[in-house]
């Protein structure tokens, strides 16, 4: 079994970055694995969402299966946030900013918060990838999505 803690900590008016721990359930915790970043968060955790808000803003805080699936985007497999409601496609991939996530969360090793990017995403991709596949076969991977205490919405331009 293997756990993704995504923990939201900077709300940005068009980007939410946030720290990405793993817990790989061998008696050590969770540990700091990166960032990651995603579109706004509008803070409604509803799963309706307008036309012009697809790929507009980030999927709702929740616990999530994470599959390990074929992307015909991608032409590759890639891993697939699965069970969001009123979602379909949610893949967790590279990229530098919300510009890249269309509702998907990125991740990354460093971070600019007052940019609202990651970067090293191709290499921190390639790291958690092969553990996500190998958790398919030993008990599953979970994400488990939530936002640091205290936090406060942005407001969008």
């Amino acid at each position: 079994m293997l756990t993704l803690h995504l923990t939201r900590d900077v709300f940005g008016s068009t980007f939410t970055l946030g720290m990405l721990a793993i817990d790989e359930h061998d008696g050590r915790g969770p540990r700091l694995f990166g960032y990651t970043c995603e579109d706004y968060d509008d803070f409604t955790d509803s799963p309706v969402y307008a036309k012009q808000d697809w790929g507009r803003l980030c999927i709702p805080a929740g616990d999530y299966p994470v599959l390990w699936t074929w992307s015909p985007k991608y032409q590759r497999h890639v891993p697939l946030v699965a069970e969001v409601p009123g979602r379909k496609g949610i893949r967790i991939h590279s990229g530098n900013g919300a510009k890249d996530t269309e509702g998907c969360p990125l991740v990354g090793i460093l971070r600019d918060t007052v940019a609202g990017t990651i970067t090293k995403s191709r290499i921190a991709a390639r790291w958690l990838e092969p553990r996500i596949e190998a958790a398919q076969t030993a008990g599953g991977c979970r994400i488990q999505i939530t936002r640091a205490a205290g936090a406060v919405r942005a407001v969008r331009p």
